[in-house]
């Protein structure tokens, strides 16, 4: 059986200061092999790709080595309580716990100077958090400790106190069902990217239909706040209705940051500004996104997750800008400096993420004219069965390489190509206008073309077709994945496909 690679994986995802904490952990809960742990823990942390035959010759003299499975077991949990143990501090959650927990010894053995102290302490932390559900427990242990106390003018005040939290845990609650919704419409944003049918926006309004049938008043809490803008900011992208999913994602990305300032808690923060960038990218108001990328590099991460997500939102941002103004050259620079990287973090980040960035690198070597680097980069994606969860970046990424092809010269591959093509769209109902105009240009129209001129009549042709396409509602959707018209006019004017796009992009500046 082929040895697994999972306490590798674990101690390259640990921070530095969190592997820092684990050897002085390890060198005070371990006697007698605390070296040995310690010594493996740096030969694997050493190492890019697992390799046990090497940690085996490498400490072929030690006796630990003879039994490597159950010590790398071992140490695996070892790592992971001096995470628990250091994360501690800083989970919002277990401190909460901790503390109830001293509540209830200090209430036990009648110190009640001092429980009535960390209930204050637990009090003001689970109140300023928005944890109702603790909240609730600590006015509990509040209320016995007045009532053995007989202080009767404080407990009308935690009775008070105690009803509010009550009515705020059911609001918190019957909010929460909508999570379900949310779920459903980030999922269907994730998995067809934008509504291309009337059905498509059927499915949309009847997931939603409750959540905007609900009193607005009660998504007053962080929480729900988040809850609400963020499906809203979901909702109507999917529709396509790129100025109200700016509008939304604006209050989503307020309600973020007012979490992230209450918490330090910067994940959700993270997604309020990449989602906003989207909607701006959408709307075009360039300035504003490259204000957010400038947000996003200035937060400050304390662990490996938070660094790859940070990377992937600002590498993402940063490559779909430079492609929206043809900067496909330079980007080359930046796509080969982190391609590995990228590549590595296929396990640990959303699959919407990881294939995202996929195709913008294969649209970056397409754009710099690297056809056969597009071709490999893509390829990485129509190979892969786990992109068929992301239909629309799987279908982007079949269509470009099509593109890829024909600008290669490969002519009598397309064929090849155009049919699977073909059938998937078909069986996943993707065979739009757009779709079928393409394969059908590729397959029907090029091969029929015998001269230059003939060919750019043929080019001129189907670049009127796009442009009544993109008056469609729902087509024009896809024109925001890879702008298909400018590539269309380099074929016609024999220009760069870089020089069209980067043209465009000054003339919405002005």
């Amino acid at each position: 059986m082929k040895p697994t690679a999972e306490l590798f994986e674990l101690i390259h995802s640990l921070s530095r200061t969190e592997k820092g904490y684990f050897k002085k952990f390890a060198s005070l809960h371990v006697k007698g092999g605390e070296n040995n742990y310690i010594k493996l823990f740096d030969a694997i942390e050493q190492q890019t790709d697992y390799d046990e035959e090497a940690i085996k010759i490498q400490f072929a003299k030690e006796t630990f080595v003879k039994h490597l499975p159950s010590e790398k077991n071992y140490l695996q949990q070892l790592i992971m309580k001096s995470l628990r143990l250091y994360h501690a501090k800083t989970n919002l959650g277990k401190e909460l716990r901790e503390l109830i927990d001293y509540i209830e010894i200090y209430m036990d053995k009648g110190l009640y100077r001092q429980c009535e102290k960390l209930v204050l302490k637990a009090k003001k932390l689970a109140q300023t958090h928005e944890r109702f559900m603790a909240l609730a427990e600590i006015i509990k242990w509040e209320k016995k400790l007045e009532t053995t106390r007989g202080n009767a003018l404080n407990r009308d005040k935690t009775w008070q106190l105690h009803n509010d939290t009550i009515n705020a845990i059911q609001n918190e609650l019957e909010v929460q069902q909508f999570f379900r919704i949310q779920d459903e419409m980030v999922s269907l944003v994730e998995t067809m990217g934008e509504a291309r049918t009337k059905e498509d926006e059927d499915k949309a309004n009847q997931k939603i239909e409750a959540l905007l049938k609900i009193d607005k008043s009660k998504f007053n809490s962080a929480l729900s706040s988040i809850l609400y803008y963020n499906t809203l900011a979901a909702y109507y992208y999917f529709l396509g209705d790129y100025e109200k999913s700016y509008q939304s994602s604006k209050y989503y990305l307020t309600a973020t940051e007012l979490d992230y300032e209450r918490s330090s808690d910067s994940s959700n923060y993270v997604n309020g500004l990449h989602n906003h960038y989207v909607s701006c990218h959408r709307t075009k108001r360039y300035d504003e996104c490259y204000w957010l990328v400038d947000k996003i590099k200035s937060i400050p991460v304390n662990s490996t997750k938070g660094d790859e997500t940070i990377f992937s939102r600002v590498f993402s941002i940063e490559i779909g800008l430079a492609i929206s103004t043809g900067r496909f050259k330079e980007l080359v620079l930046l796509v080969e400096a982190d391609a590995e990287k990228i590549l590595s973090m296929k396990n640990r980040m959303p699959v919407t993420a990881y294939f995202n960035m996929l195709y913008q690198i294969g649209h970056v070597y397409f754009g710099a004219g690297r056809y056969s680097d597009a071709l490999k980069w893509l390829n990485k994606i129509i190979n892969d069965t786990a992109a068929d969860d992301v239909q629309y970046i799987f279908c982007a990424s079949k269509i470009l390489s099509l593109l890829v092809h024909f600008e290669m010269g490969k002519s009598d591959s397309l064929e090849y190509i155009v049919k699977p093509t073909y059938r998937y769209l078909y069986k996943r109902k993707r065979l739009y206008k757009f779709e079928s105009g393409l394969l059908n240009f590729i397959k029907t129209d090029i091969p029929r073309i015998s001269g230059k001129q003939e060919l750019i009549n043929a080019f001129k042709k189907f670049h009127d077709d796009l442009l009544k396409l993109e008056k469609d509602p729902y087509e024009r959707r896809v024109f925001e994945y890879f702008d298909f018209i400018s590539w269309l006019e380099s074929k016609i004017e024999n220009r760069s496909f870089a020089d069209i796009v980067s043209e465009k992009a000054k003339m919405l500046v002005k």
